[in-house]
């Protein structure tokens, strides 16, 4: 079924991000690049009715403090994602903002396109149940892996970060997994509203129906 999940997800990536841009077209974020920044409520909404409503597959909003997240100004994280009801699968459709605490922020690439390479293809993440931890350590060594690289085209450029993005590029390997490894533990995630107001409801389906005008 995971499988089966993650090629949905990747199917339905272009039209999650043409979604999410329509309601962000007035900031200036790049369309193809929507999901690498910090829009985990609209991104989760968005897939999950567009999961129920094309493919019968249901799914539930679940949101988590992230104690561990570097803090700046009493900066506090949070993240939603959604979970499967059958399976229990966790689907994370902005993981990738992560990547900005590496260098590798939504407003980075759109300067420096040529580090997208550095990025994860799929930009939907599906995560089988127990699985969690271990995709949170994976995706640690992966942060420290492109890390090095990341942080050499940054300084040839001079680009300025604001924090916290680029706060693990110095890091120890052991503080860039205390970061990484927790973010998708199932503990840390209570029940989330997803539409819990008309105005909500109504701006999902204005996005979605706006996105599928297009593609």
């Amino acid at each position: 079924m995971s499988r089966e999940l993650q090629q949905i997800a990747d199917k339905a990536t272009p039209l999650v991000e043409g979604a999410i841009h329509s309601y962000l077209q007035h900031s200036g974020v790049n369309a193809n690049r929507t999901l690498r920044s910090q829009v985990c409520g609209l991104a989760s909404a968005v897939l999950g009715t567009h999961l129920a409503d094309e493919y019968g597959i249901e799914t539930d909003q679940y949101i988590a403090v992230l104690q561990a997240y570097p803090r700046t100004d009493g900066y506090t994280m949070t993240h939603v994602l959604l979970r499967e009801r059958q399976t229990g699968a966790t689907i994370d459709p902005s993981y990738t903002q992560f990547l900005g605490l590496v260098g590798l922020s939504q407003y980075v690439l759109d300067a420096m396109p040529a580090l997208e390479r550095f990025c994860p293809a799929s930009k939907i993440a599906v995560i089988d149940k127990g699985e969690e931890l271990t995709f949170g350590i994976r995706y640690a060594e992966y942060a420290i892996r492109v890390a090095p690289s990341v942080r050499t085209e940054l300084g040839r450029t001079g680009v300025t970060l604001m924090p916290p993005m680029g706060s693990l590029l110095q890091a120890t390997d052991r503080y860039v997994h205390q970061v990484y490894d927790s973010i998708w533990t199932p503990g840390l995630y209570q029940p989330y509203a997803r539409l819990v107001d008309e105005d909500a409801e109504r701006t999902v389906t204005t996005c979605l129906a706006r996105a599928k005008a297009l593609y």
